[in-house]
């Protein structure tokens, strides 16, 4: 440092940001080329170079960076209102104009991990406060007290070559830091316990990058007779170069040697089992997964789905619990202070997605420690991004649920009080007994007819298109969609589906009727039908205008288009169709009718909705797999497509 003048000190000010912006990139540090001395070397270099720590340390970070941050308010002892718009809250979302809010939690917590520290700059540029991640090894903690920093020291230079320094308070940092038993200001590192661990995996990997490049398959030593004659230095040398170049390197493995003058050779290299070289690497991610306490299965070293289940649950239990509560308490104490709205305001990351079973086992226990149902139908519509529905709102109480504070009564059936005897000569009130309309084997009859009838439909409109489509095509030398294609088979083919679906949901929804003794009125389902057979006459449509628009630069291939719309996309449309039509067509007749309860009837032993058969829920009701009938259009595609369920119905009567 002789004859070097100090590097000036430059109080942070809003045009810091720019200065910091233009100091270019990080190179590697020196510190960091693993020549065998992991001692000396430092610990961003040891996750560059060491793939355990890697693996380790990049699992904790990527799944703490999934997880969101979510502020909340804190109302009472038990009640809580999340505050999505609250400025802490948009500011962890979007830490500053070039980083996004996982990549900066993944920083962060690789940070905090190999460093044992993690620092955010509190920024502000005019009135706007933005978050800053800063590389731990510019980064000096500065003051003489050792209980708190006073004051934190940022020296580019150490990387950047910029001879700027900048020294910002406490106030403005956010700083993460592990515990360190003599100095409160830092922490440390983690990887401090593990670099004996490392330094042997190290010089074990040298070694055995040395031996690959030495191609050593005959690693060992040759013996001449005792009565050879002696050797000359140029003759030993001579023997010596020739062998090398012979058989030494990965080129040359393999090769047989050929020895002189009665020569033996004996190896004595030791081969990866006798060095047990991969136990050793699995020891080395074994000990770094136990020091950061991350279940070994969770970076593949255990393979029994039992264990790994259960370790799964651990992990954002035991885990990432304790660091994902550091976190949310820093945030509060650290970068709350710097809003003005403080009051009850705490933080959390959302670990509900990762610790919740699969759907129906949370719904069900959600159900059974509610003692009813949970989510309104809005609700449920929600978590399938569909848009709420009129009267929507209201919790639906089933009829067999009493409320506390007294029974609930049930709509248009008599009530009394189960403790009262009837008056005398009176019968008591009998208990209404569920009745299954039942699905007999001619509705699967009538379901196949009206497949097929659809099916007939929709490969006559195709063959039409085919026609129209290349016999324009081949008359021109460079035809374009617009000459081929016609605007009016839209509405065409909705004419034809919408005949057809009145006709199937009306069959569908007079059996019903006729099953259940009540009345039906089809004007009530007309404008639905003509809306459903026109989107599906545009879906069809624009799936073939597609695959024309494809196989145009080669008129002879439109033909295939055809065959394939005929062959394969007609009796799978017509299916689905079918099982849509009369499904709803049963489900308005029954719904019109007051019956009580629907139940999903399985009809093949291919179905893929094979959990659902005999599922019973209630008409205003979905059922699990968020569709309010079989075909429902509302669903997913992989729902629906090919679909042959029906709908059976129970019915209350006293």
């Amino acid at each position: 440092m002789l004859g070097r003048k100090a590097a000036p000190t430059v109080t942070v000010t809003p045009a810091a940001y720019e200065s910091l912006s233009s100091l270019g990139s990080v190179p590697v540090p020196v510190t960091g080329a693993l020549g065998g001395d992991v001692i000396t070397a430092s610990y961003g270099a040891l996750y560059r170079n060491q793939p355990a720590v890697q693996t380790v340390i990049g699992f904790l970070a990527q799944n703490i960076a999934q997880l969101n941050v979510k502020t909340y308010r804190r109302i009472g002892n038990e009640n809580r209102q999340q505050l999505p718009n609250h400025p802490a809250a948009q500011l962890l979302r979007r830490p500053n104009h070039y980083t996004t809010r996982y990549r900066m939690m993944e920083a962060t917590v690789a940070d905090f991990y190999t460093y044992g520290n993690a620092f955010w700059w509190k920024m502000r540029v005019g009135a706007a406060l933005m978050l800053v991640r800063l590389p731990p090894e510019i980064v000096m903690v500065s003051g003489p007290a050792w209980v708190r920093p006073t004051s934190y020291t940022i020296i580019p230079n150490l990387f950047f070559g910029n001879q700027a320094t900048f020294v910002v308070q406490p106030a403005d940092m956010v700083h993460f830091r592990t515990y360190d038993p003599t100095d409160l200001r830092m922490g440390v590192s983690p990887l401090v316990a593990l670099r004996a661990v490392l330094m042997e995996d190290a010089d074990s990997r040298i070694y055995h990058r040395r031996l690959w490049r030495k191609g050593a398959r005959m690693e060992g030593v040759i013996e001449r007779p005792v009565d050879a004659p002696a050797w000359t230095d140029t003759a030993r040398k001579r023997f010596r170069e020739e062998f090398q170049a012979t058989y030494a390197g990965v080129e040359n493995s393999g090769k047989t040697g050929i020895l002189e003058e009665g020569m033996t050779f004996r190896p004595y290299s030791w081969s990866p089992k006798d060095t047990e070289w991969i136990a050793g690497r699995k020891l080395t991610l074994e000990e770094v997964a136990r020091e950061l306490h991350v279940p070994l299965s969770m970076v593949g070293l255990q393979s029994n789905f039992a264990v790994v289940t259960e370790e799964h649950k651990m992990m954002y239990q035991d885990t990432l619990g304790p660091p994902l509560e550091m976190f949310e308490e820093e945030f509060q104490l650290q970068l709350l202070p710097d809003f003005d709205d403080q009051a009850g305001i705490y933080f959390e990351f959302n670990l509900q997605d990762k610790l919740k079973g699969s759907y129906e086992m949370e719904a069900s226990i959600l159900t059974t420690a509610a003692g009813r149902p949970w989510l309104t139908v809005n609700e449920a519509r929600a978590r399938q991004n569909l848009s709420p529905i009129p009267n929507g709102d209201e919790l639906t109480i089933p009829l067999n649920v009493v409320l506390a504070g007294g029974p609930q009564a049930a709509p248009n059936l008599p009530t009394a009080d189960p403790s009262t005897p009837p008056p005398a000569g009176q019968a008591a009130l009998p208990a209404p007994q569920v009745k299954a309309i039942g699905v007999p084997r001619s509705a699967i009859r009538r379901r196949n007819a009206a497949a097929a009838e659809h099916e007939k439909a929709l490969a006559t409109f195709f063959r039409k298109q085919r026609r129209s489509v290349t016999s324009n095509a081949k008359s021109r030398t460079k035809a374009t969609i617009g000459d081929v294609w016609k605007d009016y088979w839209d509405k065409d083919l909705a004419a034809i589906l919408y005949a057809l679906a009145t006709k199937t949901a009306g069959d569908a929804a007079m059996r019903v009727v006729q099953d259940i003794g009540g009345t039906y009125d089809s004007a009530r389902t007309q404008e639905y039908l003509a809306q459903n057979a026109q989107f599906a006459a545009e879906s069809i449509n624009r799936t073939t205008r597609q695959a024309v628009v494809d196989a145009l630069d080669d008129p002879e291939t439109l033909d295939g288009v055809f065959d394939v719309a005929i062959e394969a996309r007609a009796p799978e449309a017509g299916l689905s169709r079918a099982t849509e039509l009369i499904a709803f067509g049963s489900h308005e007749a029954a719904y019109q009718n007051h019956v009580t309860n629907k139940v999903w009837v399985v009809t093949s032993t291919n179905s893929r909705h094979p959990e659902l058969d005999g599922e019973t829920v209630g008409m205003d009701d979905t059922f699990s797999n968020q569709l309010a009938y079989p075909g429902d259009p509302a669903g997913d595609p992989s729902e629906t497509c090919r679909c042959e369920c029906l709908l059976d119905f129970e019915t209350e009567t006293p």
